[in-house]
């Protein structure tokens, strides 16, 4: 398993109160697989995702990537796993105003020391595959949200992840144009072979992934046609 999550529980304290948010949940994510994320605002999946891309610690549990349990480790340790293992995409973007498309994509790479030409090459080949070529040198808050949403999609690929968290990805789109970015996302993960974990309201898209899970009561169960 890339990704395995067992017995997982989040607990958040508000004054007097223990808010439960995850109750023991049990999850395995294998090589190349996608799987959709369901279950109503506030159930927890983005607590869920974040434990799983190593941004938030469980109150107890065990969370295991590519066979390495992180349970143990310091910050700078689960830095280095997230940047060699993970990538993420939001339902906002999250972009940098003040930079291009290309500068965009470029800087998860020279973040962790790779030359300029490497990371404008490869966030190059990136933007071309996803159709956006032609728009490398514009300002991103002069773009449509659905180019915003494929530079993102881009910006999480350009490291080479083997997991890829997405967090509502189209939830901010229209229909029309949440179907075409939701599109070229699963093709970008099954071209690169990537294992993915997709959070999504839209049930049409969740059964295109290959399982569907639901986060309910603080417990994920397997969902079956």
């Amino acid at each position: 398993m890339i990704l395995s999550c067992n017995d997982i529980h989040r607990a958040y304290q508000q004054g007097d109160t223990t808010l439960h948010i995850l109750k023991g949940i049990n999850f395995n994510l294998k090589a190349g697989e996608i799987v959709a994320l369901i279950g109503a605002s506030g159930s927890g999946k983005s607590t869920f995702l974040q434990i799983a891309g190593l941004l938030e610690k469980p109150s107890s549990g065990i969370v295991e990537i590519d066979g390495q349990n992180i349970i143990n480790f310091n910050d700078s340790e689960l830095t280095k796993l997230r940047r060699s293992h993970l990538g993420f995409i939001y339902q906002f973007h999250h972009l940098l105003p003040e930079f291009s498309a290309l500068e965009n994509v470029m800087i998860p790479l020279l973040m962790t020391g790779i030359s300029k030409r490497i990371a404008q090459s490869k966030a190059e080949v990136l933007l071309d595959k996803i159709g956006l070529s032609h728009r490398l040198t514009h300002s991103t808050k002069k773009l449509s949200g659905g180019e915003q949403q494929r530079i993102a999609i881009a910006r999480a690929l350009v490291r080479d992840p083997k997991i890829l968290l997405a967090d509502e990805p189209t939830g901010n789109l229209d229909n029309d144009t949440a179907n075409t970015v939701f599109t070229q996302l699963m093709h970008m993960i099954r071209t690169q072979n990537l294992a993915a974990i997709i959070a999504t309201h839209d049930l049409a898209l969740a059964k295109k992934m290959d399982r569907i899970v639901h986060l309910h009561n603080g417990i994920i169960e397997e969902v079956t046609a």
